[in-house]
């Protein structure tokens, strides 16, 4: 489910397109949940939150998730057993004198960063055959393409 940018309510949402996909993996028995949140607002984001519950609803509060450096906006009305967020904040371009793909100071010369938030990105794309959503950008003349994935069988992994 996509929970877009209300600019009604939100006035900083307006002409932008901001939006949340949230997807919920309930287990076979009905008797606990995953819940996956996947974002580009700022910066690419993955929420991943874990419930021994199955009926847990998420609300998102866009004045605080809008706000620069913000850590508040989405809450659950469970507490989850476990969550985790991976953020990518930039893209890092450097020169890496052995090839190795080491970002070590010492090694490293030109660096580059071009931040993400302040890129424009699109209204994301939901192909829900392939459970795959893209997020796409144009940043320093080409194009940013954020994937993410939900591949179901995934719950069964989860002790």
């Amino acid at each position: 489910m996509e929970k877009p940018c209300d600019p009604k309510s939100v006035k900083e949402c307006n002409g932008t397109n901001y939006s949340i996909v949230h997807v919920v993996a309930e287990s076979e028995d009905k008797r606990s949940a995953i819940h996956y949140l996947w974002s580009v607002v700022h910066s690419p984001t993955i929420i991943v939150a874990y419930f021994k519950k199955s009926n847990v609803h998420v609300s998102v509060d866009w004045e605080k998730v809008l706000r620069k450096n913000s850590t508040e906006g989405i809450q659950f009305n469970e507490t989850s057993e476990y969550i985790t967020a991976l953020v990518i904040p930039a893209i890092y371009e450097f020169q890496d004198p052995k090839d190795e793909l080491y970002y070590t100071a010492h090694d490293v010369t030109n660096i580059r960063k071009y931040p993400f938030y302040n890129i424009d990105w699109k209204k994301p794309e939901i192909d829900i055959k392939t459970n795959m959503t893209t997020f796409r950008a144009t940043m320093l003349g080409g194009n940013v393409i954020f994937q993410v994935r939900w591949i179901h069988s995934c719950v069964q992994c989860v002790v």
